[in-house]
């Protein structure tokens, strides 16, 4: 049977990942999958270093045996949010996630909030970011936005170029 872990990265209040992460959810209900959903705001963890918590050990049985992971995360300053990284850490080492795949949603503050400023890099805007593979050897927000400044003709080369004026 497939299943899915869903993850919220952030433990802001009334934040945009959650809400992203929602639709992300959505669409895999749609789809016939109920995702098991973890969020970050109810989470508490360990620091490295520190005793797994219960919420550590119980989010790693349920990625230990799902098919697949959806990780959202906030993003500032083209990396990871803190609670993100703090969740991987929790996930031991080596990490449940080796040898599944994981999608990765990432937020980014929108035009919308901060009028002219669009989030950048290399200099070309960038929509959405996409990676194929297991999260061996390919789990950083570099190569997601490498793969998609590599492949113009994706939904997010497409989506960048009605930003341009």
């Amino acid at each position: 049977m497939r299943s899915v872990v869903s993850i919220s990265g952030t433990s802001r209040p009334d934040n945009f990942t959650s809400m992203a992460l929602a639709v992300v959810n959505d669409e895999l209900e749609v789809r016939g999958l109920s995702p098991t959903v973890f969020d970050a705001r109810d989470l508490s963890l360990a620091f490295p270093g520190q005793p797994p918590t219960e919420d550590s050990q119980r989010l790693r049985a349920a990625i230990e045996g799902c098919s697949a992971v959806v990780l959202a995360t906030p993003e500032y300053h083209g990396s990871l949010c803190a609670m993100t990284k703090l969740i991987i850490e929790n996930l031991g080492l080596p990490s449940v996630l080796s040898g599944k795949p994981v999608a990765l949603v990432s937020v980014a503050a929108p035009t919308a909030v901060f009028g002219d400023l669009l989030y950048k890099h290399i200099g070309t805007p960038v929509d959405f970011s996409a990676e194929r593979g297991s999260h061996v050897g390919n789990h950083s927000l570099a190569n997601a936005y490498r793969y998609a400044l590599d492949h113009p003709r994706s939904p997010a080369a497409r989506s960048a170029d009605r930003t341009k004026p």
